[in-house]
């Protein structure tokens, strides 16, 4: 999918933020699948990099208060070594 000027995804998201009332509307909240800026080493920032080169000057100009996102899902399990523990911890996230 393609993000860039002209696209229906661009020209929504700027009709959308364009749209934004922030007397009503005082935080202005994205929320994104694919992270822009990330460390984790197996979802590189080069996964959403042409997502963000066209869609970040748009949130950066509306004022954008917070941008939440996810895709990663890293998870490390543990088990618990007695019975008691394993009744109250089985998995960290």
């Amino acid at each position: 999918c393609t993000c860039r000027a002209g696209s229906p995804q661009h020209e929504w998201l700027t009709r959308d933020l364009a749209s934004v009332d922030r007397r009503r509307t005082p935080w202005l909240i994205a929320v994104l699948h694919t992270p822009w800026y990330t460390s984790n080493r197996h979802h590189p920032m080069s996964e959403g990099a042409r997502m963000r080169e066209d869609l970040e000057p748009l949130l950066l100009a509306a004022g954008t208060d917070l941008v939440l996102n996810g895709r990663a899902h890293p998870r490390r399990a543990r088990r618990a070594q007695n019975e008691e523990a394993r009744a109250q911890i089985d998995f960290f996230y």
